[in-house]
């Protein structure tokens, strides 16, 4: 038995457990109970009898309740094992209340081990249990089994692949959990973007070029919140410019670039599709990297469509550490851009100047007017002149 839970209320009268009643020569491990169990006899949080087998990394949570009448000399109660019989115990804790009609038949963690086989780094509460003994195992109090963890606690555990630590008292009130119990929750990666504008290794591409891709749901992946754009200039060495675009499915077109194409000149760029959970970023994986050379000069003035004042964007979103906030200016003119928090209050002033024609970008840190750092959450800038205004969301991760 591997990987595997049960939750609720158990009741039974002969050899009940939270998640197995009776075990004769299985092996037990990553698996837990949280289950109230109730009956006559061999009453365990996690089995109820169990014998020939090896248990490892488990827990139970679950109250566990001994009462009536028995066959044998007593009733054999543990908030992880009733009775076991040529069983081995390792890497595994319990934490419910433990009671019995017979003292001393019931454990903290085990109630009677009939062969005395070794348990090893195992540990019960004996405070939450009501319980200062067992049948095999050490007590510990909830000081030392909730983080941060006492040191003669959970000794060689592995918490790197097996069990995690529950800092925020989030996931197991403070106790060790194991890994795979939210690993259903995280989210597939996106699948990659395709069909590049311009193509792959396009030559002649015109200097006013817009960037595009197209991103298709596929199964098995996630669709994206929305997709990095990287741009390198000559080979992709080095740190490339960066935005980011939100978003799903569809197709998306990015013309707008901190810079002007040149003639003649060889660029790499690639999408990154990413979807967010709990507040992270999960990319898509081994995303492909296009490129394309432009045209060469014709000699002849080229005509551009004239630039506008506008409030382009900001990457990365969210962010931890440092934004930046991307902006252009039609006719050089007084420019104000400020951040403001959800409740319409403003915390800090980014710009309040002149700036000239052409493109912009100013970076924000993610602090007040005083310096100090802000809280994460939402948070959003505002960029006005004389006559334009516009507001953007973004998303500040501590």
């Amino acid at each position: 038995i591997s990987n595997s839970y049960s939750t609720g209320n158990v009741y039974g009268d002969f050899a009940v457990g939270g998640l197995v009643g009776y075990n004769d020569g299985s092996s037990i491990t990553y698996s837990f109970s949280s289950a109230n169990v109730t009956a006559t006899e061999y009453v365990g949080g996690l089995v109820g009898w169990d014998q020939n087998s090896t248990i490892s990394n488990c827990y139970a949570t679950g109250t566990v309740i001994a009462q009536g009448s028995y066959a044998y000399v007593g009733n054999d109660v543990g908030g992880l094992i009733g009775n076991m019989y040529n069983s081995s115990i390792s890497n595994s804790f319990s934490t419910g209340l433990v009671t019995g009609d017979e003292p001393d038949y019931a454990g903290g963690l085990i109630g009677v081990n009939e062969t005395g086989i070794a348990i090893s780094n195992s540990y019960w509460n004996i405070e939450t249990s009501g319980i200062a003994h067992s049948d095999g195992g050490q007590g510990r109090t909830t000081e030392q089994m909730t983080y941060p963890y006492a040191e003669n606690t959970y000794v060689d555990w592995d918490f790197q692949e097996i069990w995690a630590e529950d800092p925020d008292f989030e996931v197991n009130e403070g106790y060790p959990w194991l890994r795979w119990q939210v690993a259903d929750d995280i989210p597939n990666p996106p699948a990659l973007a395709h069909s590049p504008i311009p193509e792959h290794d396009a030559i002649n591409v015109s200097v006013n070029t817009a960037i595009g891709w197209t991103y298709t749901s596929e199964e098995g992946f996630s669709d994206p919140h929305g997709f990095i754009l990287n741009l390198w200039i000559g080979d992709p060495e080095g740190d490339p410019y960066q935005a980011a675009m939100e978003g799903g499915p569809g197709e998306y077109y990015f013309s707008v670039h901190p810079f002007v194409l040149d003639h003649e000149t060889s660029y790499h760029w690639r999408v990154i599709p990413y979807v967010i959970h709990e507040e992270e970023q999960i990319v898509a994986e081994n995303c492909s990297i296009w490129s394309f050379t432009t045209e060469t000069s014709t000699g002849i003035e080229e005509i551009f469509a004239p630039l506008v004042t506008k409030l382009q964007g900001k990457f990365p979103n969210p962010f931890s550490g440092e934004t930046t906030v991307q902006f252009s200016v039609g006719d050089s003119e007084k420019v104000k851009i400020e951040i403001f928090n959800l409740f319409g209050q403003k915390v800090t002033t980014l710009a309040d100047r002149f700036f000239e024609t052409g493109q912009h970008e100013i970076k924000w840190n993610g602090t007040d007017k005083s310096g100090g750092a802000l809280n994460s959450g939402f948070y959003f800038i505002r960029m006005h002149t004389a006559d334009y205004g516009k507001t953007l969301k973004m998303h500040l991760i501590r």
